[in-house]
């Protein structure tokens, strides 16, 4: 009878996913056959990255000349935008449909998880403008000595790994290098702690940072789970960071407060900031310290890796073509000589081809490779008159688009010539989207940038980049069970002292 019973369940679950899946057919919507149990999403986490599916079913769904596709994500009926104008209306025009970024939080269980990449609603808009001024210009000169110093240490490593290699190079994992490099930059600027990752891998700050990336709480399909079933999940006092990660981060940050509080401790640092603001004599300008927690964290987590990656992705391409490297080489020379042989920030900000190169980095690996929104009710799509429900998500291929023929001729080709000033001009907007677009774009952009600036050009004004016999041929596949994008294998490269 159990078997009978069980069998009965089975069938009736699989007829009920069968008549799911035929939700965008009965809506006469050109969607994306799925399959059963997920959707259009079979292999990711386990086989493959995230962006990578949604390069595929971008390139499906541009085929049915359809502003948007429906696809399932998992069980859940999704938009994926395909029409560029649709992404305008969607980022900007018509925002107020999708202010929300649909990433599970549990504040109450876990507060590092309600930071400004996942709340919603009146609390986002709330918090948004309080931390917006942190991350200006004029702060991110403030902040400019600190992360140079950590590019003064990265120097510092690779020389003394040249000298332990015994030899005229030295063969390096450069994305761990890089992940030790701004580890430290954001250690600092966002815990006020030195971290010196560059000297001790196995440092506590470097160690939890492998942990979130590494040993996540949860895998993809667990995390895209909570994401459809937000309330489900928060009923069953379901976390998203690690206890362990957790612990660590906020026993941190305790302690570095009340230091600086009782010590009249200032540094001009991100912390500095939130401290003022924690402080404020203005009530409507105050934070609580889980706030300020929440913040830090992913400040720490989305600084370091997403930097990271970018650094590591963008030298290999550099090794792999020496001309650009050079290229890029003499004009860090020419500013550099220019502003009196030192490094300031209105130099690093000349360095127009070094940005280039650094936008077709982001432009071919795309850290963030889908942005995706939650509908806040019901959008009418005008050019078809066909609705996207509230509660349904919207996503944006990024990466897709950034690999799209139709945009960038030869996608995988790496060409900074792609962003001269009269090429963007020929490409229509939102065909650029490596920090989002919108009230909704990376708050932390400007940071981002400037710690990578200063990281190549620490490097490339004294070493040179060159391929191993480790080195891949190309990097063609990702980890399948991250959402940043990463390369599946290591990455090494030789560096050795440039002579001119």
């Amino acid at each position: 009878m159990i078997l009978i019973y069980l069998g009965i369940i089975i069938i009736l679950v699989y007829v009920w996913l069968k008549i799911r899946f035929t939700y965008w057919k009965r809506k006469k919507v050109p969607y994306l056959e799925p399959e059963i149990p997920y959707g259009n999403l079979k292999g990711v986490g386990s086989k493959v990255m995230i962006g990578e599916r949604f390069r595929e079913l971008y390139k499906a769904g541009k085929k049915l000349n359809h502003p948007f596709v429906g696809i399932y994500m998992l069980i859940s009926p999704s938009a994926l935008i395909i029409d560029l104008d649709l992404m305008k209306k969607m980022y900007i025009k018509d925002f107020q449909y999708f202010h929300d970024r649909d990433i599970y939080h549990n504040e109450e269980d876990d507060p590092l998880s309600a930071h400004l990449l996942s709340l919603t609603g009146v609390k986002w808009r709330n918090l948004r403008p309080k931390f917006s001024p942190t991350f200006t210009s004029g702060k991110m000169k403030f902040m400019f000595t600190t992360v140079l110093k950590v590019g003064e240490k990265l120097v510092e490593f690779l020389e003394e790994s040249i000298q332990n290699s015994k030899s005229d190079r030295a063969e390096l994992q450069m994305k761990e290098v890089f992940s030790r490099f701004t580890t430290d930059v954001i250690g600092t600027c966002a815990f006020g702690i030195e971290c010196n990752s560059l000297k001790d891998p196995n440092g506590e700050f470097r160690r939890y940072g492998r942990k979130i990336i590494e040993e996540p709480r949860h895998g993809v399909l667990m995390r895209l789970f909570a994401t459809f079933f937000p309330n489900l999940c928060r009923k069953l006092h379901i976390k998203s960071e690690r206890d362990d990660v957790s612990e660590f981060f906020i026993t941190a940050l305790e302690k570095t407060i009340e230091y600086r509080e009782k010590n009249n401790v200032k540094r001009n640092d991100f912390l500095d900031m939130m401290i003022e603001l924690k402080n404020s004599p203005n009530e409507d300008e105050r934070v609580t310290f889980n706030e300020i927690a929440a913040q830090a964290y992913i400040f720490f987590f989305a600084g370091f890796e997403t930097a990271s990656t970018t650094l590591g992705f963008c030298v290999y391409e550099l090794a792999k073509n020496p001309e650009i490297q050079q290229k890029c080489r003499e004009e860090i020379e020419n500013v550099y000589r220019k502003h009196g042989e030192k490094w300031t920030y209105e130099g690093v900000m000349e360095l127009h081809y070094m940005h280039r190169v650094v936008d077709e980095t982001l432009r071919k690996y795309p850290p963030v490779p889908i942005n995706l929104r939650e509908v806040a009710s019901d959008y009418l799509v005008t050019e078809t008159n066909d609705v996207i429900e509230k509660g349904q998500r919207a996503i944006v291929p990024v990466y897709g688009i950034h690999h799209d023929e139709e945009y960038y001729p030869d996608p995988e080709k790496f060409d900074p010539d792609r962003f001269l000033p009269e090429n963007i001009a020929k490409r229509p907007q939102f065909t650029y989207l490596p920090f989002g677009e919108g009230p909704r774009n990376c708050i932390g952009k400007r940071f981002g940038l400037m710690q990578t600036y200063i990281g190549l050009a620490s490097i490339l004004g004294k070493f040179k980049i060159t391929t191993s016999d480790k080195t891949l041929p190309s990097i063609s596949s990702f980890l399948p069970q991250a959402f940043i994008l990463g390369p599946k294998e290591p990455v090494y490269l030789n560096v050795e002292y440039y002579k001119k």
